[in-house]
């Protein structure tokens, strides 16, 4: 799975992993949010080679990357890729049937509210009230009991044909986040282990 706008990815400087945001990929050009204050002295110098990694749905993704050039006026960091992307770790992630009210809309569009079909910490599908379309970028607001997630996502399936989900008609989707901080993602594996079925032991 290639990069695409709006991944959250981590950088491998040494012993360390810093956290960034893809804004735009050309190409083997990816343009990268520049790191902040506190973890700008990571920031790879021009010609200097690096690891990249980042999740999709059940696999972890490492590629090689070369710091091109440091937009400092905007701030960018832009990095020319190297060699092709190889899967490090495939696990599955578990995904439980679960209903949780969701708010979600093309940023700073119209918003409409729906249910959640079942939940993982890589994504999750919902009847759509509207047709949506696949690449599509979305905000969501996810509520999980008493805390509230503001998530990226991107549609990565979308039916063409409405169905009858509880008495409604609407368009099953299905979303994969897209950045997630260590709050989020600690929030939804919680929530995820919370609903899990105990496996029934045979003996």
């Amino acid at each position: 799975m290639g990069l695409l706008p709006n991944m959250t990815i981590e950088m491998v400087m040494g012993k360390r992993l810093v956290r960034t945001r893809v804004l735009r990929v050309l190409g083997r050009d990816v343009y990268l949010e520049a790191l902040p204050d506190i973890e700008s002295e990571l920031t790879p110098l021009p010609g200097q080679a690096f690891e990249m990694v980042w999740m999709d749905d059940e696999t972890r993704w490492s590629q090689s990357a070369r710091m091109k050039d440091v937009l400092e006026t905007l701030p960018i960091m832009l990095v020319n890729l190297e060699g092709k992307a190889r899967v490090s770790d495939k696990r599955q992630v578990p995904r439980v049937r679960v209903t949780v009210p969701v708010e979600y809309g093309i940023p700073h569009r119209e918003r409409y509210l729906t249910t959640t079909l079942d939940l993982s910490v890589a994504g999750l599908r919902f009847p759509s009230v509207i047709p949506l379309w696949v690449e599509l970028d979305l905000s969501l607001v996810l509520r999980l009991g008493p805390e509230t997630l503001s998530v990226r996502a991107k549609v990565v399936r979308a039916d063409k044909t409405a169905k009858d989900f509880r008495g409604r008609q609407g368009w099953e989707t299905a979303v994969r986040f897209l950045s997630l901080g260590y709050r989020e993602r600690g929030i939804l594996e919680q929530f995820v282990r919370s609903h899990l079925k105990p496996k029934v032991s045979r003996g």
